[in-house]
């Protein structure tokens, strides 16, 4: 029986933020309660970045 590709595909995105953060991924939840706290962490940082982005591309 295959798991759920939403599942899986969830689980690897938190393995790949582990590795580029160089850490386990039950190291992760130590900073963060959930996988939702770090997508969203990750949503601000690159909102973030954009507007820095716009706001050199604008001076």
């Amino acid at each position: 029986m295959m798991a759920h590709p939403q599942r899986q595909f969830a689980t690897f995105l938190t393995v790949l933020i582990a590795a580029k953060a160089g850490t386990a991924i039950g190291s992760l939840y130590q900073f963060f309660p959930d996988k939702a706290a770090i997508f969203n962490a990750m949503e601000l940082r690159h909102a973030d970045r954009v507007k820095a982005m716009w706001a050199q591309a604008n001076t």
